[in-house]
């Protein structure tokens, strides 16, 4: 039996009675040996804690954290790193090293997480620049994050860096208007105007988040503040025409163009907006009276006879009479008409005419 071995089995029986401190020591003597072993740095870190000697503990941690990490067992590194964040969840050290180790594994929630406590941590102690470093890795992580965009412009406005502040307050209300929450859009983008009340992009985003939350009366007074303060009108009045034109107020937004037209070679918005509110001319035509169609037919004077067409008589005894009354007179008392009792009524049974018996036969025709 080797000797490591009889070490280990010594070990397992100090533990399994409860006397970790010799199970410390047999282990430790291991250590000597193979001072880098992960497996043995965590297994004594494990039996100080539950001596509650942590800081002892959280010293072998690391170096089996460390050991982990420099042979590529990231997850296994994760693993013994979390013990120490549990024990010390604010300790710089331990969350930069798990937000890098999350970032490798492209847990990017995780790693975000981590960078968040570090700036807050260096923001509290007055360390603006780290604080700065960490939420700049931070938007890079989470590049469509408006509030990562907001932190990192209020650091940056704490280090007096206004330019800074003012391109990732900017960002945070172009981000926040995509995410549909135009109230923030329009908070955002009004801390960015107070830094630059000149920029174009900046004044668009804070009147398109002010009118869909409901703050155009304020958007209307900034604007007219904006006016008096800066001295320009553009593109102050623009977005006042443009105000007009969303309360349906086509004329007077047509006005307000007006008004800026010498300005429009410098700004097709102007242009523009003179195109959408122009009055549009009357276009009524006048109808021609459509002749009234008659639902009957008239017809002239002569003709009147056929305004009343009176239907023959269906009687088979007037038609029987009609019938003899024309009958020719070669064949009148040469026959007898009699009614048949047929149920085709007006049909007529004769009896056949002398002239066509076939009794009697044709004189031949003489020639001279």
């Amino acid at each position: 039996m080797s000797e490591k071995y009889k070490v280990l089995r010594n070990a397992e029986k100090y533990v399994v009675t409860g006397k970790f401190a010799q199970a410390v020591k047999e282990y430790q003597k291991l250590l000597t040996q193979e001072p880098e072993e992960p497996t043995l740095l965590n297994t004594v870190g494990d039996l100080l804690l539950r001596q509650n000697n942590r800081d002892e503990a959280i010293g072998y941690f690391r170096k089996a954290a460390d050991v982990y990490l420099r042979n590529g067992f990231l997850v296994k590194s994760i693993a013994v790193y979390k013990k120490i964040y549990q024990f010390n969840p604010s300790e710089p050290l331990v969350n930069e090293n798990l937000a890098d180790l999350y970032q490798r594994q492209g847990l990017i929630y995780e790693a975000s997480r981590h960078l968040k406590i570090l700036i807050h941590h260096h923001a509290e102690t007055g360390n603006v620049d780290q604080a700065s470093l960490y939420l700049q890795r931070l938007a890079q992580l989470s590049p469509n994050s408006p509030e990562t965009q907001v932190e990192l412009a209020e650091i940056l406005e704490k280090r007096h860096d206004e330019g800074g502040a003012f391109e990732h307050y900017q960002a945070a209300a172009a981000l926040y208007l995509q995410c549909d929450s135009p109230s923030q859009a329009y908070e955002t983008a009004k801390k960015a105007i107070e830094i630059d009340p000149t920029d174009d992009r900046t004044v668009e985003l804070y009147v398109s988040g002010g009118l869909k939350s409901g703050h155009k009366e304020d958007v209307r007074k900034t604007l007219k503040d904006l006016i008096e303060t800066t001295g320009q009108r553009l593109p102050y009045e623009i977005f006042l025409a443009h105000i007009l034109e969303e309360e349906g107020n086509r004329s007077g937004a047509h006005a307000k163009y007006l008004e800026l037209e010498p300005l429009a070679y410098t700004d097709s918005r102007i242009r523009d907006g003179l195109a959408r509110t122009l009055p549009h001319p009357a276009t009524e035509e006048a109808e021609a009276p459509e002749s009234p169609v008659s639902s009957e037919f008239a017809f002239d004077e002569p003709h009147s006879h056929l305004r009343e067409v009176k239907p023959a008589s269906t009687d088979w005894q007037q038609g029987a009479g009609r019938f003899e009354e024309q009958r020719d007179p070669l064949f009148d008392g040469q026959g007898s008409s009699t009614t048949s009792d047929s149920p085709f009524g007006g049909m007529t049974s004769q009896s056949p005419s002398p002239l066509f018996s076939p009794s009697a036969p044709a004189a031949p025709t003489e020639f001279p």
